[in-house]
């Protein structure tokens, strides 16, 4: 049944939802099958996420799936994708390349292979670029 909750959090996004939908996609795996128990089972379902802060109520009759984000060591909270995401960068130089990951505060540089961790001087190099 979680299993089964999951992928309707999956599914809905950051939509919001109702508990008549998770009753819908649960009551088939119910045996034997009992719109009562459904009912039960689903209440229970969405009070754990609750708890847990899967879930917030939005409005009424609706609860959404809670965003997860990062904070970045500026402060700035910034969303989380559900998907990873590819970054590309086509060069002939790539050592010219920084990239900074401002939640961690690593600096990466690129190299010939793909992208490496920058050492002390390459990091304070691109420090003076930005300013």
């Amino acid at each position: 049944m979680r299993t089964a909750f999951a992928s309707l959090l999956d599914r809905v996004g950051a939509s919001p939802f109702r508990r008549q939908d998770l009753h819908a996609l649960i009551y088939p795996l119910t045996k034997p099958r009992n719109r009562e128990r459904t009912s039960v089972i689903a209440d229970g379902l969405i009070r754990e996420a609750a708890k847990a802060g899967k879930v917030v109520r939005h409005g009424h009759l609706h609860w959404v799936k809670v965003q997860s984000g990062r904070t970045l060591r500026s402060g700035r909270e910034v969303p989380e994708q559900p998907e990873v995401c590819e970054l590309k960068l086509s060069t002939r130089v790539p050592s010219k390349w920084v990239a900074v990951d401002m939640e961690t505060g690593e600096a990466w540089v690129g190299t010939p292979g793909g992208w490496a961790r920058a050492t002390r001087e390459r990091a304070a190099e691109a420090v003076k670029c930005l300013g």
